[in-house]
């Protein structure tokens, strides 16, 4: 949008006509300005393409962030990815070279050696399943021990002396078997010995009886005997020493004095001996009980 206003004609006012200023009409007006309007976009264009350029300038301190942060997002998805577990890029048997592979889970090339090397028929494999299950469990001789035994003439007896050798080794056998049985008394004897009972609580020994002792023997059986007076019932008689305790705390029925008289006896796993209880007033209470110790 424009306007002007001419008073009089320039060329009138004896001015010289000057190209910037003097139009000879219209039209050729309207030309120079779409000229000028031309010029001005092309350089409106040319700056928009610099800015843009100035834009795209990056500075150094902005360039090594941008590279840290791509480095920092590289190395997270790199690390997820490692960690996933669960085949991302659904690789199959068949491009690994195992097409022909079972599904079932592998030994261990230790565990293979060791079953391998194992010699105690894990399989539990039979007589039968091995065709011999007409063979009897025994050891067999080789072929050349058969062989030497058959040229050996002197081992040849006849069934006679066989029943004699029979016989002998039988008798052999037992008389192997009382002697050490006759050993293991005289060992069994020599190394037990009683021990007198300390007695607690008011509890003595009986004078017309036999001292409370026990003792332990080689199959590690406690003997208790004995006779006990004047303590109070409730109380811990006397104590067992460690190695003849018994695993768990038992009791017995010993007898009493009198006619048909008892008392009650626990033995303590801890090694007391306590009278529990008697049926009447007594005199003494006898004590005959055996265990095996721990």
């Amino acid at each position: 949008k424009f306007g002007f206003e001419i008073s009089q004609s320039l060329a009138d006012q004896n001015i010289a006509p000057l190209a910037e200023y003097y139009v000879d009409d219209f039209e050729s007006l309207k030309a120079l300005i779409i000229a000028m309007y031309d010029e001005e976009t092309a350089m409106l264009d040319e700056l928009k393409a610099k800015f843009s350029d100035l834009d795209r300038i990056e500075t150094k301190e902005g360039a090594q962030e941008k590279a840290e942060a791509a480095e920092a997002n590289a190395k997270a998805y790199t690390d997820e990815h490692a960690a996933k577990t669960d085949n991302p890029h659904k690789v199959t048997k068949a491009q690994v070279g195992l097409a022909n592979v079972d599904n079932v889970k592998q030994a261990k090339k230790t565990e293979f050696d060791n079953h391998v090397n194992d010699t105690s028929n894990p399989h539990a494999v039979t007589k039968a399943q091995i065709g011999l299950s007409n063979v009897d469990d025994v050891q067999q001789a080789s072929k050349i021990e058969f062989k030497a035994h058959d040229d050996d003439t002197t081992r040849h007896i006849t069934a006679d002396e066989r029943t004699a050798w029979n016989a002998k080794e039988t008798t052999n056998g037992a008389q192997e078997k009382a002697d050490k049985a006759l050993a293991d008394a005289k060992t069994y004897v020599s190394n037990f010995s009683w021990v007198v009972a300390t007695l607690q609580n008011g509890w003595s020994h009986y004078n017309g009886g036999e001292d409370v002792v026990f003792g332990i023997d080689a199959s590690k059986t406690v003997w208790v005997r004995g006779e006990a007076k004047g303590g109070v019932v409730g109380t811990t008689v006397f104590t067992l020493p460690e190695n003849m305790r018994p695993p768990r705390s038992m009791g017995c029925i010993q007898i009493a004095s009198g006619s048909a008289q008892v008392a009650r006896i626990a033995y303590k796993s801890t090694g007391e001996v306590i009278v529990e209880s008697v049926s009447s007033n007594t005199n003494y209470i006898k004590f005959d009980f055996a265990f095996k110790a721990l």
